[in-house]
């Protein structure tokens, strides 16, 4: 997340949405990131477990995507 403010620090949170091979969301993750200082940029981790059914269903590969981010504070 890159706080684009020139002062002070500012905290972020968002989602991520995971896809499969076809485009389809299949899950989301929340993230979230504080105490970003004005004009730098500090990663976001996220992670997924997905489990396919008992038949195989589920995906086959996917990708994940940043959703909405909001700014929590200034």
């Amino acid at each position: 997340m890159t706080n684009g403010n020139s002062q002070g620090t500012a905290s972020y949170n968002g989602t991520v949405q995971f896809t499969d091979e076809t485009g389809a969301t299949f899950g989301s993750a929340q993230i979230s990131v504080s105490g970003v200082a004005a004009g730098q940029t500090r990663p976001a981790s996220v992670s997924g477990t997905f489990l396919k059914g008992p038949d195989g269903q589920g995906p086959g590969s996917g990708k994940c995507k940043l959703g909405q981010v909001w700014k929590v504070n200034s």
